[in-house]
């Protein structure tokens, strides 16, 4: 491919110049000369991520335009996990936050509703949210850095929303809400970032923080966000942009190299299953061959793994091994047994079993599960669960599948929320691994 030529092409079919390319992108200028004239070479991805923010931001721009202007834009950390880039800070305040007018911000929103992509629950901006947003007594409670980051999430509240996680449930018991939390709340965990600027302007890097978004479900039976609660900033590394600018719509882990898979698009309107149909995964799930030991043995000879597993498999993990649980797989009860091999371009990089339970839980399974260390954070374990499931309630008359991950493994906790689990529950002090007492989470999906 002529890199230069199609780096010139993809500019010039915009309409813009280098520099109204320049700044739309955040692509230097003179990075960008050096590129068209083939001075330079860029990454092998640019061209590609390039034509993807250009097909998608043409599509939407037919539509109409984004609210308020945002520039917001979602990628997703190392780890697969998703998070709200806020490119610019709208709301500054020297020594305290406007929120009077944070509160004729959000009112752009009002009538608005957005889907979570994990649940499928569609969530609806009410009236109340506004004077709730910008005045309840968490908001008047915090200060400094998460009273201005507070503020500025209002921006991303349709890409909060998108990619919210954790869904957790309470009752009601306020005499106030009897009406419009009739059915409850709920609480969903989301991340965003927030840029920090040098002296000369320029965007230095981002800092991430963690919200709870907390819904009510009314009398009418609809779900609405009622506040943002619970900003903290991550205490691990800040995202810094690649060669940024302070207009750059999109950013990478520094030497994250998966990155140019996971960039996603700036528009709230495209959901995050819509944007991974333009990556191709080819990850598939198979029955279990005799000859598929060795790459078992490789990923499952790892203490990394084996610490978020059950106690009972052989370290070091050998072939013999291997072949072992493979053909116990293979003369297993195909009524009460379904494990599958993960493969990826035809090769097993890890393990995936859905098993039913007995007596009066016949009708329900455990699932375990575990992908071999190199492969992680790339999205394919949480696509091989909802196969898994997918081919267990299309081919069985099981109802519910649910699996129970120690607490502190959040990123199984991730792959489940993303495959469209809920977490049903914490089960305190339920297990001695490693010489530790741990929780566990209760996780579970139903066929519809």
């Amino acid at each position: 491919m002529d890199t230069a030529k199609t780096i010139k092409e993809l500019r010039e079919s915009t309409g813009m110049s280098r520099k109204e390319f320049s700044e739309h992108t955040g692509i230097p200028v003179r990075t960008l000369e050096d590129w068209e004239a083939g001075r330079r070479t860029p990454p092998e991805y640019i061209p590609r991520l390039l034509a993807y923010q250009i097909k998608i931001e043409k599509g939407f721009s037919s539509k109409g335009e984004v609210k308020g202007k945002r520039s917001v834009s979602v990628i997703q950390d190392v780890d697969g996990n998703n998070i709200v880039i806020i490119n610019d800070i709208r709301f500054k305040g020297k020594r305290s936050i406007d929120w009077k007018d944070v509160r004729e911000y959000l009112k752009e929103y009002v009538g608005e509703f957005y889907t979570i992509a994990a649940t499928g629950d569609v969530i609806y901006i009410g009236l109340d949210l506004p004077n709730e947003y910008s005045g309840s007594k968490y908001t008047h409670s915090i200060k400094g850095a998460n009273a201005k980051a507070k503020a500025n999430a209002a921006q991303g509240i349709p890409e909060l929303i998108e990619i919210a996680v954790g869904k957790h449930f309470r009752e009601n018991n306020e005499e106030k809400h009897w009406r419009n939390a009739k059915y409850g709340w709920y609480r969903y965990d989301s991340r965003f970032a927030l840029p920090v600027y040098n002296e000369t302007g320029e965007i230095e890097r981002y800092n991430v923080f963690h919200a709870s978004l907390i819904v009510r479900h009314s009398e009418d039976k609809k779900l609405y966000l009622y506040d943002i609660l619970d900003i903290k900033k991550e205490t691990s590394n800040p995202i810094e942009p690649y060669g940024c600018t302070r207009q750059k719509t999109h950013f990478f882990y520094k030497d994250d190299t998966m990155v140019k898979e996971k960039c996603q698009s700036d528009y709230s309107n495209v959901s995050v299953q819509e944007l991974r149909k333009e990556i191709k995964i080819d990850i598939k799930i198979r029955e279990w061959k005799i000859e598929d030991k060795s790459e078992l043995a490789g990923n499952l000879n790892n203490m990394n793994i084996l610490n978020n597993l059950r106690d009972g498999l052989p370290y070091p993990y050998t072939e013999a091994d291997a072949e072992k649980f493979i053909r116990a797989m293979l003369s297993a009860d195909k009524d009460n047994t379904f494990a599958f091999a993960i493969t990826l371009d035809d090769k097993v990089i890890g393990s995936i079993g859905v098993f039913r339970q007995e007596n009066i839980h016949y009708r329900t399974a455990e699932m375990g599960y575990y992908i071999g260390e190199k492969y992680w954070g790339n999205g394919y374990m949480t696509e091989a669960v909802k196969m898994a499931c997918n081919y267990v309630f299309e081919n069985t008359d099981i109802i519910r599948i649910y699996a129970e991950p120690f607490a502190y493994n959040t990123a199984s906790c991730r792959v489940l929320e993303k495959a469209g689990f809920v977490c049903e529950g914490i089960l305190k002090r339920n297990a001695y691994k490693n010489g530790n007492i741990v929780d566990m989470k209760m996780y579970a999906i139903v066929k519809q």
